[in-house]
């Protein structure tokens, strides 16, 4: 992508993460109303700077691409410590507006990150929910539903887009060996 396209990304990326690190705020906080803790404090404190951090990230002087690295860090980062603290087994619903932001770059390493970040952290929830009691045979059922449907938009739309810059190359080749045969021609 080039720096304007990153940029009109960027523009369309930055609500999506504002909105999510949001509503893992409102949604935390509601949860203290069955009682406050350690680790909904945490993972208030934590969306919070995502919050700042998503803000500094839109005003700074930096490279499109950089970021566009920044805004899906963020909340990659909130989104782990959610995944590590939260027990809820809904946790995983945050990762649907992150994959979907990762897609929008059309960029294959964001999404294998982004994939990453969302198979591991499910994986490590689903232990420390074990460990803790809190899971069921059906959230661990559920959890692993989640990881293989990730595993298979990750794979299927890398292929696709993989595919979408082939084709793009391709297409800029012959169009530039056309120009050299016109030019041969003069």
């Amino acid at each position: 992508m080039t720096e304007s396209q990153y940029d009109r990304a960027n523009k369309k990326v930055y609500p999506v993460v504002l909105t999510q690190l949001i509503i893992m705020v409102v949604m935390t906080i509601i949860g203290f109303v069955s009682g406050i803790s350690i680790q909904g404090i945490i993972m208030v404190i934590a969306a919070i700077g995502g919050i700042f951090v998503l803000g500094y990230l839109m005003k700074a002087e930096m490279p499109g691409k950089k970021r566009a690295i920044g805004l899906l860090g963020t909340a990659s980062v909130v989104y782990f410590i959610f995944l590590l603290l939260n027990f809820s087994a809904t946790v995983y619903a945050y990762a649907m507006p992150l994959m979907t932001a990762s897609i929008i770059y059309l960029n294959v390493r964001f999404l294998y990150y982004g994939g990453t970040i969302t198979i591991v952290g499910n994986i490590l929830h689903l232990i420390i929910m074990t460990v803790a009691g809190h899971s069921g045979k059906i959230d661990m059922l559920f959890n692993f539903v989640i990881i293989a449907i990730v595993i298979y938009i990750v794979y299927n739309v890398s292929i696709t887009l993989t595919a979408f810059n082939e084709e793009n190359l391709q297409v800029q080749k012959e169009a530039s060996d056309k120009m050299l045969l016109v030019a041969d021609n003069r």
